[in-house]
């Protein structure tokens, strides 16, 4: 999958309504820790993800939150394929 600000902003998307209920902010975080490294290294900007995806803009914080942990956590592999089943 090619990777862009719209590419990732529709796969947060999907995550953000699949999520379960009162989760959508646990969600994003998870998003920021599983495409943490692709977004840097790309260099593309978060507000352009988060507008993409259609969510309101203060979540640019909880991403960049997700983001912050991506060196300290990892992602169980189910939940990736349940939610976060792009084919990488």
């Amino acid at each position: 999958m090619i990777y862009n600000e719209t590419s990732l902003g529709q796969i947060l998307r999907r995550a953000y309504d699949n999520a379960p209920q009162n989760k959508q902010v646990a969600m994003v975080h998870l998003f920021g820790i599983k495409y943490a490294n692709i977004i840097s290294e790309k260099g593309i900007s978060l507000s352009d993800i988060i507008k993409a995806a259609g969510i309101n803009e203060p979540y640019k914080t909880e991403l960049r939150k997700g983001m912050n942990l991506a060196g300290f956590v990892a992602i169980k592999e189910d939940i990736s394929k349940k939610y976060f089943n792009d084919n990488e």
